[in-house]
């Protein structure tokens, strides 16, 4: 009796583990096709539209975002477009770029829009203009209609709320350009804080009262709206999303 009890258990555990063996493979081979169809549909290129000197932005999402994106297999080709958020704004509505990073005037509700990070901007003179040094009382009397100020032309008129009136001393279409014109000394002119601190710190960048003439710019990410939205561009937003949520987190334990 004994002997064929011991029989009887030891076919029941061959035929548990043959059934294991069987779901076992049924598994692997779907996670084998499910992987086959991620490889087979993340193909072709990704343009990503950026504004420039966003890189030494401690929020910054981009690069982390195609490292998570990069953790599927892929054959994306990333093409990446620095220009200003308007013609950014432009190509993504138009359907030249898939989506864009910076800020933007989300204009007529075609855009989805996905809010990413903040930037602190400040007002800035460069090393000989007659502010650089000034104490808050000094600035606070100073009349700035004797000061020329840089603008971009896509937010002409920016300064003239800030200031009342001023003098228009040149214009230019990116942060670069305006950087170089303010380092000159004559000029004073906005930049974002994390792009200004290096030229802060060696003396070479004045922030006029920060406390009065500080901004912030909300950024985000940017895609057509009702656009046939591939899964390449899906999992882009999704690897961009998941890393921002991931960063707020993490600053907020």
């Amino acid at each position: 009796l004994m002997a064929e009890l011991s029989r009887q258990a030891h076919a029941l555990v061959d035929s548990l583990h043959q059934q294991i063996d069987v779901q076992s493979a049924a598994l692997a081979d779907q996670a084998s096709a499910t992987r086959g169809l991620v490889w087979i549909l993340l193909l072709g290129g990704l343009a990503i539209g950026v504004v420039d000197t966003l890189t030494t932005h401690a929020d910054y999402p981009l690069p982390h975002a195609i490292r998570e994106f990069n953790t599927v297999k892929n054959e994306v080709e990333f093409d990446l477009i620095t220009g200003s958020a308007p013609s950014l704004e432009r190509d993504v509505i138009s359907g030249k770029i898939h989506a864009a990073i910076g800020t933007f005037s989300q204009s007529a509700g075609s855009l989805e829009v996905h809010p990413l990070f903040y930037e602190p901007h400040d007002l800035y003179c460069g090393l000989g203009h007659p502010l650089f040094g000034a104490s808050k009382s000094e600035i606070k009397a100073a009349d700035f209609s004797q000061y020329m100020t840089v603008q971009r032309p896509y937010q002409r008129g920016f300064d003239v709320t800030r200031f009342g009136a001023l003098r228009q001393g040149g214009s230019v279409n990116n942060m670069e350009g305006m950087l170089t014109m303010v380092l000159s000394g004559g000029y004073v002119g906005f930049l974002p804080r994390h792009f200004a601190n290096p030229w802060v710190e060696k003396g070479k960048l004045f922030a006029i009262d920060r406390g009065t003439m500080t901004f912030m710019s909300e950024h985000a990410v940017i895609t057509k709206k009702n656009s046939h939205e591939t899964i390449v561009l899906d999992t882009f937003v999704k690897a961009l999303k998941k890393v921002v949520m991931l960063h707020r987190r993490d600053e907020s334990a």
